[in-house]
């Protein structure tokens, strides 16, 4: 008799954690259609990498989910991989009105090939779910949200 209270435990749990699953599966897969509704609430990055071997990352993030000394480090915000190091790394950070903007100018130079560009927000702020990310090169650009509940990049925004 007491089999079927454990049995049917069981397969409760399954069932939550089945649910559990499909949920963010459908949020990932249905969030581009929603994202404009709190677009504006949420962290923004955009990189530009110019012909000129330029890096500028731009960051804008609510006052409750970072400090302000906690965006003075690039490392935090942006990884920069390519064949030679990039160099004159520069940051700015001002405050607009329940914003941060924080600028971040690095020089890879003319003749280095960039072989990967992270976004590490999500890493390294624990009080932020989303981040909506732009970034363009001369060749391409590419527009995309990095969630929490989301195992890749949701595009088509």
């Amino acid at each position: 008799m007491a089999v079927k209270p454990i049995l049917f435990s069981i397969a409760m749990s399954s069932l939550v954690v089945g649910c559990g699953e499909k949920s963010v599966d459908s949020f990932c897969k249905s969030h581009a259609q929603e994202h404009q509704l709190h677009q504006g609430d949420i962290t923004l990055v955009n990189i530009d990498y110019s012909e000129q071997g330029q890096i500028v990352a731009k960051i804008k993030v609510a006052k409750d989910h970072a400090q302000y000394q906690s965006l003075a480090t690039m490392a935090d915000i942006i990884e920069v991989k390519a064949v030679k190091a990039c160099t004159n790394a520069s940051v700015d950070i001002t405050e607009q009105g329940m914003f941060y903007q924080a600028r971040y100018s690095l020089d890879c130079g003319l003749d280095n090939k960039l072989n990967k560009v992270s976004v590490l927000v999500l890493d390294n702020f624990t009080t932020i779910d989303e981040v909506e990310v732009a970034i363009s090169t001369p060749s391409s650009s590419k527009h995309f949200v990095l969630s929490r509940q989301c195992d890749s990049p949701i595009f088509n925004l």
